[in-house]
Parts: C-alpha cells; structure tokens; sequence
C-alpha cells in the first residue's frame, strides 16, 4: 500500500518559550552591566541566542513519508526511520533529552533493533501523528509514559 506524504512542523513548548525569555532577560543584564563595546557585543550574541532557540521548533518537520519517518531540521540529520523497523511508539508527558523534542508530551520512536535507534518527536498536531504511525506501523508496540 502506498501512503501519502504528511509533513507536520514542530511545535513550542513552555520550555523553549522559557529558555528564549531567560536569553532575552540575560540580554538587556549584560547590555546595562556592561556598559561600551563589550556589553552591545555580548547582549545582540544573547538576543542571537534566544532567536535560535524560538527558530528552532519553527524549522523542525516531522516528514511522515510513503516507507519511512524523516527529522528535517537545523541540526544533524537523522538517519529515517523505516516503517518496516519501528518497534516500540511511546507517548510521553516530558522531554526526551538529547532528542528533536521542542515542548513536553514527546512521541518516542524506537527502531532498527540492531542499532537500537531512537527519534523523539513534538509534531504540531499530535493526535494525527500517532494515528500516521498506527496505521503504518502495525505490528509496534504502543505505550504511554507518564516520565521522561
């Protein structure tokens, strides 16, 4: 059977919205404190800062594919996730760390058993992701995970 191509963006979350405003409060600090060339050239590299980190879940896009799942974003690239090798779906309440999670209430995708990769996800629409990896991965196991 072949799918069709979905592409959902990242989503921000109260952590990145955190992040970006202690960057930005840092900013005007280090402006004010540090006063000539010193404290402009350290407050616009923070402002910098925190636009990369609100930037970030914007470029994110989770591309559900015709045979695999595809992590586009500013970072490295992952290696995709073939429907055929994902093996467990777990829908968790926090941040997986060291993941493309961008807010809380992450879809963990483990697969290639042999390698034993992992992708976490944070797609705009949740509910439409995890009815995308049902329908397409059938014989993984789902779980819900309360923790991170």
């Amino acid at each position: 059977m072949a799918w069709e191509t979905v592409v959902l963006r990242g989503r921000i979350g109260r952590t990145t919205t955190v992040c970006s405003a202690v960057f930005l409060i840092i900013a005007v600090c280090a402006f004010i404190l540090l006063r000539g060339i010193s404290g402009a050239i350290a407050g616009i590299a923070l402002v910098l800062v925190s636009a990369l980190i609100i930037l970030y879940p914007l470029t994110t896009r989770y591309v559900f594919g015709p045979e695999a799942i595809e992590v586009k974003d500013l970072s490295f690239r992952e290696v995709p996730a073939r429907y055929d090798s994902i093996y467990r779906v777990e829908e968790s309440e926090g941040i997986v760390a060291g993941s493309h999670c961008t807010a809380s209430g992450c879809i963990t995708i483990r697969y290639d058993r042999e390698y034993r990769r992992m992708i976490a996800v944070t797609p705009s629409d949740h509910d439409a992701a995890m009815v995308i990896l049902r329908t397409r991965c059938p014989s993984a196991e789902f779980a819900k995970n309360s923790r991170s």
